[in-house]
């Protein structure tokens, strides 16, 4: 009778610290995945502007010739002087040249809401020129 009162004790300890790994792994899981996710759209938000930021720059050049006005008319003084610094940074770095990449750097760190900014008026002079 002993015996089998020990197994059932020792059992339900045994159950129990199973149940205990079991969640620490499960909280384990889930704090990773979203510090991952976080980390990732960290990242995500402010390339995917320099991006976005870049091709709408572009396309706008390209209306800007065909429809015959000027995007200096239509942007502020450091918008233009950002945006110069985008699409150097975008399309004309070089790998091995690290001081640029830092400059770069340095500006997505700082800019970021003025990059939007300068993204929603980009959106609206093209679709002005789109009229």
């Amino acid at each position: 009778k002993d015996i089998k009162q020990e197994i059932k004790e020792i059992m339900t300890v045994a159950g129990i610290v199973v149940l205990v790994i079991i969640l620490i792994f499960i909280a384990f899981l889930a704090i990773r995945r979203t510090l991952l996710v976080y980390r990732r759209n960290k990242n995500l938000k402010s390339d995917n502007l320099d991006i976005r930021v870049g091709e709408a720059t572009k396309y706008m050049e390209q209306l800007c010739k065909v429809s015959g006005y000027s995007l200096k008319e239509k942007l502020d003084e450091d918008e233009i002087e950002l945006l110069e610094k985008i699409k150097f940074s975008k399309y004309e770095i070089t790998e091995n040249d690290s001081k640029q990449i830092l400059d770069r750097m340095n500006v997505i760190k700082d800019e970021t809401w003025k990059k939007a900014r300068i993204y929603r008026k980009v959106k609206m002079i093209i679709w002005e020129g789109l009229r």
